[in-house]
């Protein structure tokens, strides 16, 4: 190897380890933001939780959201489940309207602001009680 691309080769070094320390730099701002930014969410966590005790103190132990999800109070709890009350409800060749309309006319409860999937869905998996006919569901 002569002189020349020995110095060549060096200067591709000392060029990757500028690179390197740049980018281990780079790293070094990034993980001090993080970290930063941790604390501050540390901060608004405790400020949060602050909040919600003194929510409970003016409205009442147990009040706040705190960790709750979707909807509060019991779920809806009916007699008989959806599958049951479909076979109960068919009669001759329905539309999945027309089970539904007749699951909810029989007394089922629901919260579902639109049940029409879950009742195609449960009438689907019926598979071994039930058969699709153009469209229509009837018992087999």
């Amino acid at each position: 190897m002569d002189i020349v691309t020995r110095f060549e080769n060096l200067d591709k070094a000392l060029e990757i380890k500028s690179k390197a320390k740049g980018l281990l730099n780079k790293r070094k701002e990034v993980t001090d933001s993080m970290v930063k930014l941790q604390t501050q969410l540390d901060g608004i966590d405790k400020e949060l939780e602050t909040f919600n005790s003194q929510l409970d103190e003016l409205l009442g132990a147990g009040t706040s959201k705190k960790g709750r999800k979707g909807k509060t109070g019991p779920r809806t709890k009916n007699a008989v489940s959806l599958p049951k009350m479909i076979l109960q409800v068919l009669k001759g060749a329905m539309s999945v309207d027309e089970i539904k309309n007749a699951v909810l006319a029989a007394g089922y409860t629901t919260s579902s602001a639109n049940f029409t999937p879950a009742t195609a869905l449960t009438t689907m998996k019926k598979k071994g009680d039930v058969v699709n006919v153009d469209g229509k569901w009837k018992k087999k």
